[in-house]
């Protein structure tokens, strides 16, 4: 039985490494898959998920689907918590990273958005009924970052931002109109295996006014207003692939600072003015994305990380690695994915889960001790993170990942079948790429309470126990939108349940 893994070669070699280890698999689960086969025969592979699954009450109906790209399968698809199908939007391209899923219209009813590898930004009603002014073609090079959605001007309607293969961050309006863009140090085009980092919108000076910090295969990270103005730019000379989190992590310097790690084997610390706080060797190159936690409750957060060599080392906020037993990690493989905070053993305590590149899902205490029962294994690589979250309404938390073979796993459930591929309801891609939802699906809305938008980042607050249940392509020529009211006004949202990455968590 093969395990594939997709890994960069060394740093600036981009593409797709396949390496054999040899598994076995764990229960209890529940999965689909995307092709049945068995286990020493050819396996043919019709869909592959390098995105993470988004958790969210899509149609307000009290009940959570399950939200997944396709990039081998050129859909995005929406399941039930028993993974039988309830939406699938066919699109002409591969779907490279998590979708976002956000309200763009303010009618508390959830939209899709999401970018493919042949350069088009998407967007879609939860019926799977394509927006209007969509898709639009926007570089050619591939959109592989996850968009975010948030109101950076003030008109109480959210902008979409996003950073394109073409190595540069786009901003859109909701109804598709473009707004600006700004290079990140053009990149002339790279493999479709090969994730970028998502931009980060946060108010970086303490001034109201949201800023973008994003950061580009050129090896440097931006950061710029929210009308396009270049702030500074921070340059490590090595590529930066994972997303940076934006937080208060350095006392004793004013505002927040950007936190990231670099193919350079280094993790930096930056000031809100561009200006380098700290960097620390981690030992292997860094394509992940670090979190926040206090791990030795002195009240102030440690910065977690994972490398290429599944080492995930934790540092002090003044940059001394942590020294407390049981750390650094170590797990089987290549960590590419933010590890994500939850009660993985239903004690009311938070934990660490992550996956590695081996198809292993890990999952520690906090002092270092791994979780009884784990880890959990998957048949092929888990690219990206896993989403936690209760979604049967039991007392237990389940853990949701989506694999490089195209197949979905839910551990935690009570009953765990071995599930048999439903067909998906019929869909045909169509020359504006609109699809037909399951008439079955389709169900009357009730308004539900509104809730954070998963659409900007928040400084990552310092978790005490127990934890909580978890159109034509723009001109190259900037545009700029000159006339930007200073009030910010958070746009309706829905109830959204999201693994712990930085693209997910919301500044005010």
């Amino acid at each position: 039985m093969m395990i594939l893994s997709e890994k960069t070669i060394p740093t600036l070699i981009f593409g797709l490494l396949l390496i054999p280890i040899l598994m076995h698999l764990r229960v209890p689960e529940l999965s689909v898959a995307a092709e049945a086969h068995q286990d020493d025969q050819p396996i043919s592979v019709t869909s592959r998920y390098t995105g993470s699954p988004v958790l969210a009450d899509i149609d307000n109906n009290g009940t959570i689907e399950i939200i997944i790209g396709d990039l081998d399968g050129e859909q995005m698809r929406v399941f039930d918590i028993a993974l039988s199908p309830i939406l699938t939007i066919s699109v002409e391209s591969g779907i490279r990273a998590t979708v976002a899923v956000g309200n763009l219209d303010a009618d508390s009813q959830a939209e899709f958005v999401f970018g493919t590898l042949d350069g088009y930004l998407h967007a879609y009603d939860h019926d799977g009924s394509a927006k209007a002014g969509y898709p639009i073609l926007v570089a050619t090079e591939g959109v592989l970052s996850t968009p975010v959605l948030a109101d950076i001007d003030g008109d109480t309607e959210p902008e979409i931002i996003f950073v394109a293969a073409n190595g540069r961050v786009y901003v859109y309006e909701a109804d598709g109109t473009p707004k600006w863009n700004r290079t990140l140090g053009d990149f002339a085009g790279v493999s479709g295996q090969i994730r970028n980092g998502d931009a980060v919108v946060a108010d970086i000076d303490g001034d109201l006014d949201l800023e973008i910090i994003a950061g580009s295969y050129k090896g440097s990270l931006f950061a710029f207003s929210h009308t396009g103005e270049r702030l500074w730019s921070f340059d490590t000379e090595w590529p930066i692939i994972g997303t940076p989190l934006v937080t208060d992590i350095d006392p004793e310097t004013a505002g927040v600072e950007s936190v990231f790690g670099s193919t350079n084997n280094k993790l930096y610390v930056i000031s809100n003015i561009g200006a380098k706080i700290w960097e620390r060797d981690t030992g292997a190159s860094i394509e992940s994305s670090p979190i926040i936690y206090d791990l030795d409750g002195d009240t102030f957060a440690e910065i977690i990380i994972g490398n290429n060599n599944g080492d995930l080392k934790a540092f002090h906020d003044w940059g001394d690695e942590v020294s407390l037993t049981g750390w650094p990690l170590s797990a089987t493989d290549a960590i590419s994915a933010p590890p994500v905070l939850a009660d993985a053993d239903n004690n009311g305590l938070n934990d660490i889960m992550l996956p590695s590149e081996d198809g292993m899902v890990h999952a520690w205490n906090i002092n270092g001790s791994v979780i009884s029962g784990w880890p959990y294994s998957s048949t092929f690589a888990i690219i990206d993170s896993v989403a936690v979250a209760n979604i049967d309404a039991d007392a237990e938390t389940e853990i949701v990942a989506a694999d490089f073979g195209g197949n979905i796993h839910i551990w935690g459930v009570e009953i765990a079948p071995t599930v048999t591929p439903t067909p998906s309801p019929t869909e045909t891609a169509t020359p504006t790429q609109t699809a037909t939802p399951d008439p079955a699906a389709t169900q009357t809305p009730t308004p539900t309470t509104t809730q954070t938008s998963n659409a900007t980042q928040t400084p990552v607050p310092i978790l005490e126990t127990p934890a909580a249940s978890p159109t034509p392509s723009p001109s190259a020529t900037p545009l700029v939108d000159d006339k930007i009211p200073s009030t910010i006004t958070p746009s309706p949202s829905f109830e959204l349940f999201l693994p712990s990455v930085p693209h997910q968590t919301l500044i005010k």
